[in-house]
C-alpha cells in the first residue's frame, strides 16, 4: 500500500510540476533565434509542458497598464511574466542580439525570481553570452547550463530535465 501511495505521490507531483508557468526568454532578432525558441516551447509542450510561452504569446489583458511607449511596453511585460512565472528559462545562443535577456537576467537576480540560464557552446568550448554573466552567477553559487552549438534538440532534452529536477 504504501508504494501505492508513493507512485500517486509522484504521479500527482509529476502533474504538479507539468502545469508549473514556464516563460522562455531569448532573442528575438534575427528571426532565424525566434524560430529556436519557439522550436523549444513546442517541444516542451509536446512533452506535456501545459503553460509554456514566450513573453510575446501572453494575452494582452493579463499585463497591469501599459505604456503607450514600445520600448517601455516591452520592459513592463519582460518584468510582469518574470514576475508572474514559477520558472523563467533564459537562453544564449551565439547568433542573435541579448541585451533584453541580459536585462531579464538581472531583473531575476535582482528580484529573486526563479530562473534557469541555458548557453549554447560550440566544439572549441565557447561559451554563448558574456563571461560578465557567468561570472554573476558563479557570485551567485549558482551554474549556467550547456548545450551544444546549433543543437536544438538537445536544449530541449536538456532543459526537459532540468525543470523537473528544478521543482523536484
Amino acid at each position: 500500500m504504501n508504494s501505492h501511495n508513493s507512485n500517486q505521490n509522484s504521479t500527482e507531483s509529476m502533474r504538479e510540476i507539468f502545469n508549473k508557468k514556464i516563460t522562455i526568454y531569448g532573442s528575438y532578432y534575427p528571426k532565424e533565434t525566434l524560430k529556436r525558441i519557439k522550436k523549444l516551447k513546442e517541444c516542451l509542450r509536446k512533452r506535456k509542458f501545459v503553460d509554456v510561452n514566450l513573453v510575446r504569446d501572453y494575452p494582452r489583458s493579463i499585463f497591469p497598464s501599459l505604456s503607450r511607449d514600445n520600448d517601455i511596453r516591452n520592459l513592463q511585460r519582460s518584468r510582469h511574466c518574470l514576475k508572474i512565472s514559477d520558472l523563467n528559462l533564459i537562453i544564449y545562443t551565439f547568433i542573435g542580439i541579448d541585451s533584453g535577456i541580459t536585462t531579464e537576467f538581472h531583473i531575476s537576480i535582482w528580484k529573486k525570481y526563479n530562473f534557469l540560464l541555458f548557453c549554447e557552446q560550440d566544439e572549441n568550448n565557447n561559451i554563448a553570452g558574456s563571461s560578465l554573466i557567468r561570472a554573476r552567477l558563479k557570485e551567485l553559487s549558482r551554474n549556467f547550463i550547456t548545450f551544444s552549438r546549433d543543437n536544438d534538440e538537445e536544449l530541449c532534452d536538456v532543459a526537459f530535465q532540468r525543470i523537473i529536477d528544478f521543482f523536484l
